[in-house]
């Protein structure tokens, strides 16, 4: 079985790293009040995009927001997401970082501190 790469979804606002999750879970919302992923950002929405995870690549899916999600200039609905590669969401800027290739090998690890792993609570 080939091993399967690892993410971390890197979260910055005016320009400030905010914090870094690994992705852990197949599915994440992503709001300002609600969601796996609560951002105090008052220009996303209650339940603002989906983080979509198969083990394989992450895609970004809006969720009808008002302000929609944007990468650069054009706003996007549904988008894959690339390492290095940013989209945003209000005044906040999400960017994939690749832990850990497809192959194995470790690419890129931010500092243990400054990750925390995305997972849901169990019943």
């Amino acid at each position: 079985m080939q091993p399967q790469p690892s993410y971390v979804l890197r979260l910055s606002r005016d320009g400030q790293l905010a914090r870094e999750l690994e992705l852990t879970v197949a599915r994440a919302i992503i709001g300002r009040e609600n969601g796996d992923v609560v951002l105090h950002d008052p220009g996303c929405s209650s339940r603002h995009a989906e983080l979509v995870f198969d083990g394989r690549i992450v895609v970004l899916h809006d969720l009808d927001s008002k302000n929609g999600c944007w990468l650069g200039t054009q706003r996007i609905t549904s988008e894959r997401m690339v390492p290095g590669r940013a989209v945003t969401l209000g005044g906040t800027r999400l960017e994939l970082v690749l832990v850990k290739g497809d192959d194995g090998s470790t690419l890129a690890m931010p500092p243990p501190t400054a990750a925390k792993a995305l997972e849901r609570p169990t019943a």
